[in-house]
């Protein structure tokens, strides 16, 4: 009682009510869906990517970076999965969302000795360290960002005596508000670095660090 039954098709759609099928009516899939049967039901299906009921499909939020995460309404610190290009099961990061406008992907933080950063180029390249506290990322993971948008880089450098971590940004160059992250530590105190464009090159380049014009109050 109540159940619906989908044609062969997936263009009709009929209700079961009082062992009868009543209400027989149109069903289309949308185009972004598939008519199957999956555990004896058979109807529309929103394709890998999308969300649903098969008749109406929308694209999954499947953010490539903090700042896409921002805008889709993720307003508060903390570890999230994103997926950049080369990594269809994502990768996490730390994404600061509080400050700088919010949409950072944190890269790096360094606040105390509490992490060894005097690692192999292996552990560069795979990053180390924990996502909520002091960490690197990873190099491979940072070229993967930084290969798929133009972005830029925010240096914050904060005495290591406060209670504030130190970190550094990146933010897409054409879009002000578009950030990947990367942070280290000094002995300074609230000071900041800020570069036009940030990559970094693939392994087989040695991870060649690229950056454009600075500004801001460290000197360079």
């Amino acid at each position: 009682e109540g159940k619906f039954y989908i044609n062969s098709r997936c263009t009709r759609k009929s209700t079961c009510r009082n062992n009868k099928l009543i209400m027989d009516q149109s069903y289309q899939c949308s185009d972004d869906a598939t008519c199957d049967e999956r555990k004896d039901v058979r109807k529309c299906y929103c394709n890998d990517g999308y969300e649903g009921d098969g008749v109406k499909c929308t694209r999954e939020v499947v953010p490539k970076d903090c700042y896409e995460l921002y805008v889709s309404g993720t307003h508060s610190d903390g570890v999230y999965t994103i997926y950049p290009d080369g990594w269809p099961s994502g990768i996490q990061v730390y994404c600061e969302m509080e400050s700088n406008g919010g949409g950072w992907t944190v890269l790096q933080r360094r606040s105390s000795a509490s992490v060894d950063f005097y690692r192999s180029w292996l552990d560069y390249k795979n990053g180390f360290g924990n996502k909520n506290e002091d960490h690197w990322l990873g190099n491979k993971y940072i070229h993967s960002l930084t290969d798929q948008k133009t972005y830029q880089l925010r240096i914050d450098l904060n005495d290591s005596a406060s209670l504030s971590y130190d970190a550094v940004y990146s933010t897409d160059s054409d879009d002000s508000s578009n950030y990947a992250a990367y942070s280290t530590d000094s002995a300074l105190s609230s000071y900041y670095a800020v570069y036009s464009t940030f990559s970094i090159t693939n392994e087989a380049d040695k991870y060649r660090l690229s950056v454009g014009s600075y500004s801001g109050n460290t000197g360079e």
